[in-house]
């Protein structure tokens, strides 16, 4: 199972575009949250590049850096603390 870390995922529509660019390229999605896309097939003669590019022309990123995806984490977190949070 491969994981991807995505940023600028903030809606539901948000995961309807990543999983339908994902699946065009072949990559079979066994689950996927905001940020987060675990894939169960993953052809190996799919390019980061090709991953990449999908996701950009829709205005994500797809994130490498292991600091970025952590960052990342960390605001998806705190913006659901506020989202959910008892008024």
């Amino acid at each position: 199972m491969k994981t991807l870390f995505i940023k600028n995922m903030v809606c539901k529509k948000c995961i309807t575009i990543v999983w339908e660019e994902l699946e065009k390229l072949g990559i079979k999605i066994s689950s996927i949250t905001l940020g987060r896309v675990s894939a169960s097939y993953f052809d190996k003669d799919i390019s980061i590049k090709k991953i990449r590019d999908a996701l950009e022309k829709n205005g994500f990123e797809l994130l490498l850096d292991r600091d970025a995806k952590l960052i990342e984490q960390i605001k998806k977190f705190i913006i659901n603390l506020i989202k959910y949070r008892e008024v």
